[in-house]
């Protein structure tokens, strides 16, 4: 079945299942015929086996289209099915129902090692994925140096891959299925394995890729990356496409689904200080603006509770609660440290509840993660890392909420007016 020019991906009905087998063990009182070492007279138990079959779907009825040019990203929680879906597309794996109709050839980096003969050179390698694509040796020659030096690994090119750090791996790699002219190329979240710098021109590649009209399919866990590069994005879920649409509404689907539960532990989080035990809940809220209510601005709620029985009323006027609010990627945006403008906190029968207020939060749509600590004069008791979110949703109320992603996670807020321009107008 062909597909017109205008569609380079044709994904109908897919699905993939798999056989799981469980070993179940029950114990029987009949009398063994050989002792056991726990019953020496032969009255052992009979341990018995049972195999039982279960059917698991990985991926169920999967079916969406991709312009030519378009670059896709596939998001989803740990097993929704995404590593699964690009091995078919791929494939390397053949689907129980469905099938996928894809025009041109396509270049594929699923995972490191992907394609390679560990005991081949990385010249040799580049060479058999470029016939493997059904291009020429000459072809190949003559894109042979830029791959080489996309990837960095010049002095080792000679060298049996197998020798190659997973860095070193994923370059040439990514290198090859970059430069070797797909029509379509399907990258897994396998360059996390690269550095910063690398990540970076990869970005820049496949963005160059879109721009020149080849199809682009992205999966990755970062939503920075996906809101950046990509112009639609899916979400799977449990095997199934539970949301289709721009990357940014697509990453708020997705952090819907990934959102933890309120009765999570917070002991679990990372903390430190010299009493790390006295926080015990945060609750990160965001509040859109409302008009018809008296608090019209948009603002950020963060309650923090905790318990504090050691120090004496005196000391418990010198305490301070700070928060640090981090982007998604993980810099600092700002730090906030309660000031005698804020009210005291007040502890009760040794317990608190504390809540700070962010007016009107010059962010981007987005989400971000805080830091929690308790201060007494210039010592931390207790702090917590990464211990609630809060998320931005996107918002027409508002130009400069309406900024591409790639601008930067703080909101700038201008007045532009023209010089020297006098009431009367011109003489």
């Amino acid at each position: 079945m062909s597909i017109s020019d205008s569609i380079s991906i044709s994904v109908n009905g897919i699905s993939k299942s798999y056989d799981i087998n469980h070993l179940q063990q029950a114990e029987s009182s009949a009398r063994s015929s050989r002792p056991t070492s726990r019953w020496p007279w032969g009255m052992g138990r009979r341990t018995t086996q049972t195999l039982t079959r279960e059917t698991y779907w990985a991926l169920r009825d999967i079916s969406f289209e991709v312009p030519t040019g378009q670059v896709l990203g596939i998001i989803g929680r740990n097993g929704a099915g995404k590593s699964t879906f690009l091995k078919i597309l791929s494939q390397i794996i053949e689907p129980t129902q469905g099938f996928a109709d894809i025009r041109g050839r396509v270049g594929s980096l699923l995972e490191v090692g992907t394609g390679f003969h560990p005991e081949l050179t990385g010249r040799e390698n580049i060479y058999l994925n470029g016939t493997l694509l059904g291009m020429r040796r000459r072809q190949i020659s003559s894109i042979f140096d830029q791959i080489v030096d996309f990837a960095e690994v010049g002095r080792f090119i000679d060298t049996p891959v197998k020798r190659y750090s997973s860095g070193m791996y994923v370059r040439l790699a990514f290198a090859v299925a970059a430069h070797l002219q797909p029509d379509v190329l399907i990258i897994d979240e396998v360059l996390s394995v690269g550095d910063a710098s690398f990540q970076e021109k990869c970005l820049g590649r496949m963005q160059s890729l879109g721009d020149a009209g080849r199809t682009v399919i992205f999966v990755s866990h970062n939503m920075e990356a996906v809101a950046t590069l990509c112009d639609r994005a899916l979400v799977f879920h449990q095997g199934r496409i539970c949301f289709d649409g721009t990357p940014q509404a697509a990453a708020d689907a997705y952090y819907e689904l990934c959102a933890p539960s309120p009765h999570e532990r917070i002991e679990y989080r990372e903390r430190g200080g010299s009493q790390p035990d006295i926080i015990t809940a945060i609750a990160c809220d965001y509040k859109p603006e409302d008009f018809s209510s008296n608090q019209p601005e948009a603002r950020v709620l963060i309650t923090i509770t905790g318990n504090l029985d050691s120090l004496p009323n005196t000391e418990q006027c010198n305490l301070r609660l700070a928060i640090g609010v981090n982007h998604e990627s993980g810099y600092r945006l700002g730090t906030y440290v309660a000031t005698e403008d804020d009210e005291k906190l007040n502890i009760h029968a040794g317990r608190f509840i504390y809540t700070l207020s962010i007016q009107d939060p010059p962010l981007q749509a987005g989400k971000y993660w805080l830091d929690v600590s308790l201060l007494k004069r210039s010592e931390t008791l207790d702090s917590l890392q990464r211990c609630g979110s809060f998320r931005i949703p996107q918002s027409s109320a508002k130009h400069y909420q309406k900024q591409e992603p790639g601008w930067g996670a703080v909101r700038l807020c201008c007045q532009g007016y023209n010089e020297n321009q006098m009431a009367g107008g011109p003489d």
